[in-house]
């Protein structure tokens, strides 16, 4: 009998274990399947914004085209509109996004040497709206670069690197700018506007 209670109390004990390990791998697997959407939802938002700015730099262009007959004005912010399209990484959106601020400058610059276009205002409005959306931009990259640096740190950390070496999770890259990049443009100091 007693040999019968020693053996109960061993199968007790060894399934105890055996549902805290599984219970352990499960919250494991589950706290890196969280980070990684997390990364992925914050990168969504990212995308949407950048739409969003696309299609006001398409109806800044649409009126420059309209409104202006040279079209070496607006072709500039055209171009770095389809880079900016066309890029697929953190980083190369870092850098196509900093070639949309630079021709977007340029091109408002520009458009001041036509104070007698009409809808002159609508336009500004327009890059107003854009610049809006840079500084949500800005926003919106901050979040996703701490949540990617969670998510590195994490998928390195024991134990849950066995999971993520499992399941094929790699290390995401951050949004980074260049060097000359890194600080926002001064549209005002551009275009000497006095405060």
């Amino acid at each position: 009998m007693a040999l019968l209670t020693i053996v109960l109390v061993v199968l007790f004990v060894i399934i105890l274990v055996a549902a805290i390990a599984v219970w352990y791998g499960i919250s494991l697997y589950n706290s890196l399947v969280d980070l990684k959407n997390r990364v992925d939802k914050h990168y969504a938002d990212i995308e949407t914004s950048l739409q969003r700015r696309n299609d006001e730099l398409d109806g800044v262009i649409a009126f420059a085209k309209k409104a202006m007959d040279q079209e070496d004005i607006y072709v500039e912010l055209a171009e770095a509109r389809e880079q900016a399209n066309a890029a697929e990484t953190p980083k190369e959106q870092a850098e196509a996004d900093q070639q949309v601020q630079q021709a977007l400058m340029d091109f408002e610059m520009r458009v001041e040497d036509y104070p007698d276009l009409d809808g002159t205002s609508e336009m500004f409005d327009q890059i107003e709206s854009v610049k809006s959306i840079e500084a949500d931009l800005q926003d919106k990259r901050t979040v996703y670069n701490d949540i990617v640096t969670r998510f590195n740190t994490r998928i390195e950390q024991f134990p849950h690197v066995i999971f993520a070496q499992q399941l094929g999770y790699e290390e995401k890259e951050h949004f980074e700018a260049e060097e000359e990049a890194k600080d926002a443009p001064d549209y005002e100091e551009r275009l000497n506007v006095a405060d």
